[in-house]
């Protein structure tokens, strides 16, 4: 009897090892002539949705089966003023959620598989801000000097 339930243990043990989730390893931002490339390292490869939403924009990445490694920051540049993680709804992922500067589009997203003597797969979006308006900073009006204002009594 205490055989058969070491042996339930360890094929649990050995099963939950290989079911492990894709750890997000490193995050880079590099510059293109009319936008950005986000790339993320992980150890598996990636199962993801990709979109943007607006007031404010933000590029929303979810990651399914994902961990992201404490070590993982982003730097704000010309496009990305922001970036916070959070978990999926069924809590077996991430959410990272990009605040962005500026009006973008997704010009392209693709997945490259490790190359020789690497172990980490990779996930590339390029974001696009060329022929997009610019968001506003500042709402605020102006008011008029004092002493051109009309008095009222």
């Amino acid at each position: 009897m205490l055989k058969k339930l070491f042996l339930a243990v360890t094929f649990c043990l050995i099963a939950n090892i290989a079911w492990a989730a894709n750890v997000i390893k490193d995050i880079r931002i590099g510059q293109q002539q009319d936008g950005i490339r986000i790339v993320l390292d992980g150890t598996q490869k990636f199962q993801y949705d990709v979109f943007l939403l607006d007031s404010p924009n933000r590029l929303v990445l979810d990651i399914k089966d994902s961990q992201i490694s404490d070590k993982t920051k982003v730097s704000n540049n010309q496009i990305i003023s922001g970036f916070r993680t959070g978990n999926l709804a069924d809590g077996k992922g991430k959410r990272l959620v990009f605040n962005l500067k500026n009006n973008a589009t997704i010009k392209k997203n693709f997945i490259l598989e490790p190359q020789k003597g690497q172990s980490n797969w990779r996930l590339a979006i390029d974001l696009s801000t060329q022929g997009l308006k610019a968001i506003k900073t500042s709402t605020a009006q102006t008011k008029a000097p004092y002493k051109n204002r009309k008095k009222i009594i």
